[in-house]
C-alpha cells in the first residue's frame, strides 16, 4: 500500500468517527427535549385536575349550605311562635334577676288604659303568679307615639330595675317584666283610686278639698307621702317627679309614690341634669335653674308643691304662666305657685319646703314628724 492510500484511508476514518460524534449530540439534545416537554405536560394536567376538583367541590359545599338555609326558613316560617330577638333583650336580661321576668303567656293586659304619662302608658291586667292565682295588676308599657329606641327601652329597663331593689308600704311594688320583640311590659302593684290629682280633682270639682277629706286625712296623705319619700333619701334615691299625678290610692286610700322613670340613684350628694333633658318645670327648684343640679332637698321643694296641688284641686301651678323662661323666673324670685289656701293644714310646712336654700328646708323625716304631731293638735 503506497502512502497516498494510507493517507485517503485515514481521511475516511476520521470523517466516519466526526459523524458519529455529530449523530450522538443531536440524539441527546431530543431526549432532554422530550423529558422536559412529558414533565410540563404532566405539571399542566395535574394543575387542570386540582382547579377543576376545586370548583366541583366548592359548587358541592354551596349546594349544601343553600339546603341548611332552605331547611331554616322551613323551620322558621312553620312556627307560629318565632319571634326575632329585640335590641335591648340582652340588655333586660343583664339589669333584671330571672326570678322577676314572667313569661308573656301569665300576663292579660286590657285595652282600657287606666294612666298615661309622657312616655309612658299604664294598663289594667291580670297575672297568673307562680302559685296559679291571678292577680289584678298595673301594667306599664312605652307609649305608641313615644321615641321607641332602645335608650328608650333601655330607661325602662333601668325603671323597672330600680323599683325591684325598693320595698316599702308607701311606694308602688313592682312585681316583675316580660316582654315581647316589640314592648317591653313593667307589672305592678293595682291601685284602684288611680291618682291623687285625679282623685281629689273627680271628687272635690267645686275645689274644696275639705268635702272629700278631713283635716286628720289630709295631715295622714301628708305624712305617708314624706315616709315614702324619707325612705327614698336613705336608699340615695332621688325621685325628680314628685307631684300628685305621682301619687297613687288604693282601695283604703293609702297614698304610695310611683313613676320612678326620671329617679336616679346617687354616690354622691346630688344628680346633676344634662341640659335639654325634658323635666317637670313646674315642680322645679332653684338650684336646677341655677346649677343644673338635683337633690334630696330639691325634692323637698317638689313635696311643697305637691302639697299646694292637694289644697287647690284642679289647678296647676303657676297655671296663669305658659312659657317655661317665666315660671322659670317666678321661681328664682322665690314667688310661690299660687295663693295659699288658709285653712290647709300644713301651709307653714309647704312654706319651709320652699327655702331659697336647700340646707335651710327641712327633711322628709322632719316633716313626717312634724306633721304627725300637727295631727294630734300638738306643737312642734
Amino acid at each position: 500500500m503506497n502512502s497516498h492510500a494510507v493517507v485517503r484511508l485515514h481521511f475516511s476514518i476520521s470523517k466516519i468517527y466526526a459523524s458519529n460524534i455529530t449523530n450522538g449530540s443531536h440524539h441527546q439534545s431530543n431526549n432532554t427535549k422530550g423529558v422536559y416537554a412529558i414533565l410540563i405536560s404532566f405539571a399542566v394536567f395535574a394543575l387542570l385536575t386540582f382547579f377543576v376538583y376545586f370548583y366541583f367541590n366548592h359548587k358541592k359545599s354551596l349546594r349544601k349550605k343553600r339546603k341548611k338555609l332552605d331547611m331554616l326558613k322551613v323551620q322558621i316560617s312553620d312556627n307560629p311562635s318565632y319571634e326575632a330577638y329585640p335590641p335591648w333583650k340582652e340588655y333586660l336580661e343583664k339589669k333584671i334577676d330571672k326570678k322577676y321576668l314572667y313569661q308573656i303567656t301569665d300576663l292579660d293586659v286590657e285595652e282600657c288604659k287606666v294612666g298615661q304619662g309622657n312616655f309612658g302608658v299604664v294598663h289594667k291586667g291580670t297575672l297568673k303568679n307562680p302559685k296559679g292565682n291571678s292577680i289584678k295588676v298595673a301594667v306599664k308599657k312605652l307609649r305608641t307615639d313615644a321615641d321607641g329606641s332602645s335608650q328608650s327601652y333601655k330607661e325602662l329597663v333601668n325603671e323597672a330595675s330600680l323599683m325591684l331593689t325598693i320595698k316599702s308600704f308607701h311606694l308602688v311594688e313592682m312585681y316583675g317584666v316580660t316582654f315581647t320583640k316589640k314592648d317591653i311590659f313593667l307589672v305592678m302593684e293595682y291601685m284602684e283610686n288611680k291618682s291623687l290629682k285625679n282623685y281629689i280633682k273627680e271628687n272635690a270639682p267645686d275645689g274644696n278639698i275639705f268635702r272629700l277629706f278631713t283635716k286628720e286625712i289630709l295631715l295622714e296623705i301628708a305624712v305617708q307621702i314624706a315616709d315614702g319619700m324619707a325612705y327614698l333619701g336613705y336608699k340615695n334615691i332621688l325621685h325628680m317627679d314628685l307631684a300628685s299625678r305621682n301619687i297613687l290610692l288604693d282601695a283604703d286610700k293609702n297614698s304610695k309614690i310611683c313613676d320612678f322613670g326620671m329617679s336616679r340613684v346617687v354616690e354622691n350628694d346630688y344628680y346633676r341634669i344634662r341640659e335639654n333633658k325634658p323635666v317637670p318645670i313646674r315642680w322645679m327648684p332653684p338650684e336646677y335653674f341655677k346649677y343644673n343640679k338635683f337633690t334630696t332637698q330639691s325634692d323637698v321643694w317638689s313635696y311643697g308643691v305637691l302639697l299646694w296641688e292637694i289644697m287647690n284641686p284642679g289647678k296647676v301651678p303657676y297655671e296663669n304662666l305658659t312659657e317655661n323662661e317665666d315660671i322659670k323666673s317666678e321661681i328664682m324670685k322665690n314667688v310661690l305657685p299660687g295663693d295659699k289656701n288658709p285653712e290647709a293644714p300644713f301651709g307653714s310646712i309647704m312654706e319651709e319646703c320652699w327655702k331659697t336654700c336647700p340646707k335651710e328646708r327641712p327633711t322628709f323625716c322632719r316633716n313626717c314628724s312634724r306633721t304627725l304631731l300637727d295631727a294630734n293638735g300638738q306643737k312642734f
